[in-house]
């Protein structure tokens, strides 16, 4: 079934739906997927803001860290490249490694000669 074309590509599931079953079925499926994100979205802001409350010692309001969060996602999610960015992903491939070594490696004073 050559649903795809140059002329006219699928963009989205909405565009899927939309030559199977039609109009409505585009509209349903778009519907769902937008609050499919608001609740992924949600998730994200409570765990984290969870965290940083936890980190606080509820020394912050908790709505106060929900915010925080919030704008910090905000203002680092409007990246248009990712481009001056590649220093940071070398920089996290480099400390998972430091930690598995420095988990995984047994101690030597742990070790009991003789």
């Amino acid at each position: 079934m050559y649903m795809d074309s140059d002329r006219y590509p699928m963009k989205s599931f909405g565009d899927t739906f939309f030559r199977v079953y039609g109009k409505w079925a585009r509209h349903g499926v778009n519907l769902l997927q937008a609050i499919q994100l608001l609740f992924t979205v949600s998730i994200l802001i409570l765990s984290n803001g969870q965290s940083i409350s936890q980190i606080s010692k509820g020394k912050v309001c908790f709505v106060a860290c929900l915010v925080i969060f919030m704008a910090a996602g905000m203002v680092l999610g409007q990246v248009r490249t990712l481009q001056r960015f590649g220093w940071l992903a070398n920089f996290a491939i480099w400390i998972n490694l430091l930690i598995l070594f420095i988990v995984y490696v047994p101690k030597i004073s742990s070790c009991e000669f003789g």
